[in-house]
């Protein structure tokens, strides 16, 4: 993401007028158009020799700015065009970007909302050049606090953000309707929280970059339900699998199997124990 480049830029109108000339009108009381040596130009409204109102001025750099004018600085509102391509439009301070405004680059991507000293600070959007978008709180430049961002493959996220990055509480949606709410860190599912799939499918419990794994419950649409230990995303550790017909079994996992110790227990009663290996008793106990 581009950073403002319009900091420090707009403090740029405190010449002195002795050894310049108006070439146009009066630059004293009046409307009139004024030449630095340097190559700048000022043409516009002017109150005991100080640029006051509205007026145009041309840098001989190529930028360009126009709009309004307090006591010879940039103060207002108006638009600073740069050589480089980039626009602003919105409101000024004391020369410098502070208020509301809406900032363009040449690639098509922008920034409208809250400014600060020359940087985005409040709430604001910031569009992409290939159409991502986030809506939201802004510190210093940096998605920062609530916001919301969308993406243009269908993914939409809505939660707290830190420098920039995805961080903390959020819920996360997919294009295919799946949904994630819980903890995040650094741009991915951390910590704890709840996934929930299309068919009906949920799970619940501790997310290592993206993927289930510690502690968690998984649920299965058709009834079923799996609580106890995951491992890069599959059933391994310790776990109960309840089963839809009122069967349990308790025991040892690994590769979403059964796999070492652990008792089968039936709807009525009964109990198989054992050693197991993918999901067969090898040897009772």
């Amino acid at each position: 993401m581009k950073k403002i480049f319009f900091l420090g830029l707009l403090t740029v109108l405190g010449y002195s007028l002795y050894a310049q000339k108006c070439i146009e009108g009066n630059c004293k009381n009046g409307t009139g158009k004024f030449l630095w040596e340097n190559g700048d130009t000022y043409d516009g409204e002017w109150v005991n020799g100080k640029q006051q109102g509205n007026g145009i001025s041309e840098f001989a750099d190529g930028n360009r700015y126009v709009g309004e004018f307090d006591d010879g600085r940039i103060e207002g509102k108006g638009t600073f065009i740069y050589a480089s391509g980039e626009v602003y439009s919105g409101d000024y301070v004391l020369g410098k970007i502070h208020g509301k405004g809406k900032a363009m680059w040449p690639d098509s991507s922008h920034y409208e909302g809250d400014f600060v000293q020359g940087t985005r600070y409040g709430f604001g959007t910031y569009t992409w050049q290939n159409g991502n978008r986030y809506e939201g709180d802004w510190v210093d430049d940096r998605k920062q606090g609530r916001g919301i961002m969308y993406y243009i493959d269908g993914k939409k996220y809505d939660g707290q953000w830190e420098a920039d990055n995805i961080k903390g509480n959020g819920t996360l949606t997919f294009k295919d309707g799946s949904v994630y709410v819980g903890e995040f860190d650094r741009g991915k599912r951390n910590g704890r929280g709840t996934y929930t799939w299309l068919n009906g499918d949920i799970y619940e419990g501790e997310w290592v970059n993206n993927i289930r794994d510690g502690k968690g419950t998984f649920i299965f649409s058709n009834g079923g339900k799996y609580e106890g230990d995951f491992v890069a995303g599959t059933k391994e550790g310790q776990g109960t699998l309840f089963y839809p017909d009122g069967g349990k079994y308790v025991g040892q996992w690994k590769n979403n199997q059964p796999n070492g110790k652990g008792t089968y227990y039936y709807p009525n009663g009964e109990t198989l124990s054992g050693e197991w290996k993918d999901n067969e008793l090898i040897q009772k106990d």
